[in-house]
């Protein structure tokens, strides 16, 4: 029976991880059948606390927020259709990793998500005390495109799972999602410049200040990002202020870069 090598940028299982872990059985071009996904999003919305429709908010500091309007909690839904993370306000997180080169015919998803996906990951919730730490939500192969995408219990079990795959992340050295006030529990200060959406600076000792109740996501790749993470996270919620240098891509995506620094994403 004919057997390929797997050849991906993923995330959760990187390239070097899949290869190593041997072929995956396929099946006459005739049998295969990709599985179609499709992608949900929802329009409510509220406003961000303390903040009209379609008003400028000043802060102590002088600097003015973009006026945003703050959907209910979670009707935000991770939607992306490329390598990207969505982090939660409860700290969980999503993980959607793609590939555009499976251009074969013969290429079988079924057998591909029960010979080497399902045993990884059941592996990995066997040495935790929880089963549903790390759960797979979608593995699709649509065209020439493979989507997984991972849902995991915690920033910890993210981190720990991929460790098994790809070295890139035991130079990861932050990964954490908590409130502005209870940051300083999981030893890690608020420091540096940081700027709201208009690109106004703001000092770290403000956004300790005024975004108590607002939650924060700190992260640092250890100077290099690991091979298939693109850097773009997702936030459900507003994003409202980020360390100096980050790109606010729209009004809850943030574009992370290659640093030795934490870099910092403030939320609500």
């Amino acid at each position: 029976m004919k057997r390929f090598k797997v050849r991906m940028t993923l995330a959760a299982l990187s390239l070097a991880a899949l290869t190593a872990l041997g072929g995956c059985k396929i099946v006459d071009p005739g049998d295969t059948k990709p599985v179609d996904s499709t992608n949900g999003s929802s329009t409510s919305s509220t406003n961000k606390p303390g903040e009209s429709n379609n008003t400028k908010v000043t802060d102590p500091d002088g600097s003015t927020a973009v006026p945003v309007t703050m959907p209910a909690k979670g009707d935000y839904q991770f939607s992306a259709t490329e390598t990207s993370l969505f982090v939660h306000c409860d700290g969980s997180v999503e993980s959607l990793e793609t590939d555009t080169k499976f251009d074969k015919a013969y290429y079988n998803i079924d057998e591909f998500k029960k010979d080497m996906i399902t045993p990884i990951i059941n592996n990995y919730t066997a040495t935790t005390s929880s089963k549903t730490s790390v759960t797979l939500a979608q593995c699709d192969l649509k065209d020439t495109t493979l989507s997984l995408k991972f849902k995991y219990e915690g920033t910890e079990d993210y981190l720990n799972f991929n460790k098994s795959f790809n070295e890139y992340f035991e130079n990861w050295q932050v990964f954490v999602v908590g409130k502005v006030s209870e940051i300083g529990d999981f030893n890690i200060d608020i420091a540096g410049a940081f700027v709201d959406t208009e690109g106004n600076a703001i000092s770290s000792t403000k956004i300790k200040e005024m975004c108590k109740d607002y939650y924060i996501c700190a992260v640092n790749f250890g100077g290099k990002l690991p091979d298939g993470v693109s850097g773009q996270f997702f936030f459900e919620g507003n994003v409202y202020y980020v360390s100096s240098g980050l790109k606010i891509e729209d009004k809850n995506s943030v574009k992370l870069y290659e640093s030795n620094d934490v870099q910092y994403v403030i939320f609500y």
